[in-house]
């Protein structure tokens, strides 16, 4: 059960990251993502996942330049296994993407960002109002990037 584990390992990392607990969270991201290359190589979905959660952590670091270079990687991963656009997967990995470049206060990379994880989302409601609902980084970069009207759909959409 080799998946298992590694996915038990990411559950671990995210748990320990909620807590504030980054140190270690980052620790045990780190064994994942080694694991899931070790076992199923780069180019593997659940290498792909491993780097989102290093790079989450590493986030909540604020280390930006790490959550950059994990978030990039983590697209290329899923890009070169023609995941399609509207695959959950790929949709959490461009929002990922988004939200560090918003972090970054690179505003108009990330509305582009947002931008193609909202074409993803286009035909299912479902994951649209899970991921926009309350999403106030998207709701900046839209109002940075003068998109009033969407941003103002968005914070109708939460309040109501």
């Amino acid at each position: 059960m080799p998946l298992g584990a590694v996915y038990a390992r990411l559950a671990l990392a995210d748990n320990l990251m909620c807590q504030g607990r980054l140190v270690e969270a980052e620790r045990e991201a780190r064994i994942a993502v080694s694991e899931a290359m070790g076992i199923y190589g780069k180019y593997a979905a659940i290498t792909a996942t491993a780097l989102q959660i290093l790079g989450e952590v590493m986030l909540a670091k604020g280390d930006l330049t790490s959550a950059d270079t994990l978030s990039n990687a983590q697209i290329e991963i899923l890009e070169h296994l023609r995941l399609s656009t509207n695959e959950e997967r790929m949709i959490r990995a461009r929002l990922f993407r988004a939200e560090v470049l918003s972090a970054a206060y690179d505003f108009s990379m990330a509305v582009k960002a947002y931008d193609r994880a909202l074409a993803g989302m286009q035909a299912n409601s479902y994951l649209y109002r899970r991921y926009t609902g309350r999403n106030s980084d998207m709701i900046l970069c839209l109002i940075k990037n003068r998109r009033i009207p969407e941003a103002e759909k968005l914070i109708a959409e939460a309040k109501g």
